[in-house]
């Protein structure tokens, strides 16, 4: 039997000093038959000397005319770019840490014929820090899993399914939309999306590291870019409802759940740095676009106890 053809997708935005790493690590991957392609939206030509001189020969590789943004490169690669029956994302500033785990994965699908995506853990690295954080997600076993339950224990149980160690089959996502709300957890409601009414793999290792910098889209977001992202629980909710048997009670409370999980964590940061300016307009956004978020915010506990540490 052939291997299906896998792409792993590069998106970089002026990342030359992590670029070679990168596509190192894929390269390293021990499964044979895989297309990588370098969608680059950098204003510099940095990215593009150091993937010409050290690179040429093993991928393909696209220096956009004009930047198209985080988001609409991830929907560009998927749409436009990528030939593989299964795809992997893995951006320009991140890496592969496993060298087996497309092959893995693969041999879970070529196993299993109803499989959409297969996952794994992955590693933070914080550079401030020069440390790193295992997510081990230990509530899950390896092996086989239900989507429907799983759509329900990522916030449940707060379990990660990681954009850089999903394997997910590009036909499905063709048809689901994949990256198509231009928001910063464009990738994790896509990935939501595919658990409901299909079956996933979960592979009990660490695929690769999540490169946690100052350049991070996260980590430069506005109190607009937060409260636009939690849209994307309220998409999902309404996606659920149409096409999956989960009750619409039990949708309810995990759009609220997942939500409020997404502003104490805003929160978090935000007291860490000791921005208390952004937390009052944090409570006016919330006071009049969520005041249901705004009054368990109040009640809990755990805010004012934040606040004594201070």
């Amino acid at each position: 039997m052939s291997l299906p053809l896998v792409t792993v997708m590069i998106p970089t935005y002026n990342q030359s000093q992590y670029i070679v790493k990168s596509i190192k690590s894929v390269l390293a991957q021990t499964y044979s038959n895989i297309e990588i392609i370098v969608s680059d939206d950098s204003t510099d030509n940095l990215t593009e000397e150091i993937v010409n001189q050290q690179f040429k020969k093993d991928i393909h590789y696209l220096h956009n005319s004009h930047p198209l943004g985080r988001v609409k490169n991830y929907h560009f690669l998927l749409n436009e770019l990528a030939h593989g029956e299964w795809v992997i994302n893995l951006d320009g500033d991140d890496y592969f840490k496993d060298k087996t785990f497309i092959e893995k994965a693969i041999t879970f699908i070529k196993n299993h014929d109803n499989l959409v995506l297969v996952f794994g853990k992955q590693i933070v690295y914080k550079e401030n820090l020069d440390k790193e954080y295992r997510y081990k997600n230990e509530h899950l076993k390896e092996g086989i899993l239900e989507g429907n339950s799983l759509f329900l224990e990522t916030i449940y149980k707060n379990i990660e399914i990681p954009h850089l160690a999903s394997l997910y089959k590009r036909k499905k996502a063709l048809e689901l939309g994949f990256y198509e709300s231009n928001v910063l957890s464009s990738d994790r409601e896509s990935l939501l999306k595919i658990l409901l009414n299909n079956q996933v793999a979960f592979l009990d290792i660490f695929v690769g590291v999540w490169n946690h910098h100052s350049s991070n889209a996260s980590q430069n977001s506005s109190i607009e870019d937060f409260t636009l992202n939690l849209s994307l629980y309220d998409n999902l909710y309404s996606y659920a409802l149409k096409h999956s048997q989960i009750s619409k009670l039990n949708l309810w409370f995990w759009k609220v759940v997942a939500k409020y999980k997404n502003v104490y964590g805003y929160y978090l940061k935000l007291i860490q740095v000791k921005k208390y300016r952004v937390i009052r307009e944090l409570l006016r956004t919330l006071m009049f676009k969520n005041l249901l978020l705004l009054l368990i915010f109040l009640v809990d506990i755990r805010v004012y106890q934040k606040v004594l540490i201070k």
